[in-house]
């Protein structure tokens, strides 16, 4: 069984009181690393014991499969609700389950469709777009709570903005209300997080300043421009990481884009190094990760993925190779390393 520390018994509390309030949705901020499928899973937990359905969504198979073997250390019985991992199942109290599963079972009038909730929990819910009337969050958050008017809703994230900083909450918004807020730096300044160690003296960088952004975004072909025209320097660039990587665990490594991923593997030790992208198989992305957690590779490096939801506790340094417009998957990217772990000093 988990023991829950002090701040997430008085950061559910929070939540519980916010729920019972009205149903007005709840956004639970907890930083990356302070244990949000722990909290996910208490809160599960507490509902299927009570005989309560609760349906808790997440973007990822991983995130599925991470949550829900963390509901079962906690004694939980869960279904999965799960296409990537082939399962399609409904018949428990507490169902884990990404959006794209759900949302096809609704429109191909499968029996999950007709389940009366009593709660729906949304991990990384910064990621629901509220002004997108017909986004798949939105659609079921819609189906669900007509089929059962007092259904609670309760998000959890730890970037509580979209974009580069615009506020998921108030009046206006989707979530009316914020709980718990477990900052980054409680977390880092009460030793539940390591010691975070910004830039190395002798490190080289590529020069992304004229890369203009369209539509609020950086444009992918300009950016690898850069990368073209320094052939070399993300060969260099990652000698000093490697380097500097020789008494440290492993490093996600971030790249402007697919190609410019297959240039950072070139230039790492064979067999050190995987990539993983949005095109990476479920079966081997969940194989890579496993071997990252077993330190039998030093190096995750990927395009547009691995900022969210990962958990490689032993790894302990981020390597930016790429510009990125947004401050969440920048807060994001850099809390993959801060998780703790015992071979971890910063």
């Amino acid at each position: 069984m988990i023991e829950l520390r002090a701040y997430q018994t008085k950061g559910i509390k929070e939540a519980w009181a916010a729920l019972k309030a009205n149903d007005d949705p709840v956004l639970f901020v907890s930083s990356v690393g302070s244990g949000k499928s722990v909290m996910i899973g208490s809160m599960m937990r507490e509902l299927e014991l009570k005989n309560k359905r609760a349906l808790c969504l997440v973007n990822s198979s991983e995130l599925v499969r991470n949550n829900s073997e963390t509901f079962k250390r906690l004694g939980g019985n869960p279904s999965v609700f799960c296409a990537s991992l082939n399962k399609k199942e409904f018949d428990k109290n507490i169902i884990f389950a990404t959006p794209q599963s759900i949302i096809a079972a609704i429109k191909n009038h499968h029996p999950v469709k007709d389940i009366v909730f009593n709660m729906i929990v949304v991990d990384e819910a910064h990621g629901i777009d509220y002004t997108a009337h017909d986004s798949q969050f939105m659609r079921i958050l819609r189906h669900y709570k007509q089929e059962y008017k007092p259904m609670r809703m309760l998000g959890l994230t730890g970037t509580d903005f979209r974009g580069a900083g615009n506020d998921i909450v108030g009046k206006t918004c989707l979530f009316k209300s914020r709980v718990a807020n477990i900052t980054t730096s409680w977390l880092i300044e009460h030793s539940f997080l390591a010691r975070p160690v910004y830039g190395f003296p002798k490190t080289e960088s590529f020069d992304f300043s004229k890369v203009k952004m369209k539509a609020g975004k950086f444009n992918a072909t300009e950016l690898q421009a850069v990368v073209d025209k320094n052939k070399r320097l993300t060969w260099e660039i990652l000698q000093e990481v490697n380097q500097i990587m020789t008494d440290r665990n492993g490093a996600f490594i971030f790249c402007s884009s697919k190609k410019h991923c297959d240039e950072a593997l070139t230039a790492l030790p064979i067999g050190s190094a995987y990539c993983i992208t949005g095109d990476t198989p479920e079966k081997e992305r969940h194989k890579i990760l496993t071997m990252a957690r077993n330190h039998e590779i030093k190096y995750l490096v990927s395009v547009n993925c691995l900022m969210t939801g990962i958990d490689v506790p032993n790894f302990c340094t981020t390597v930016w190779l790429r510009p990125t417009e947004s401050l969440v998957l920048y807060v994001q990217g850099i809390g993959r390393a801060l998780r703790l772990h015992e071979s971890k000093k910063n």
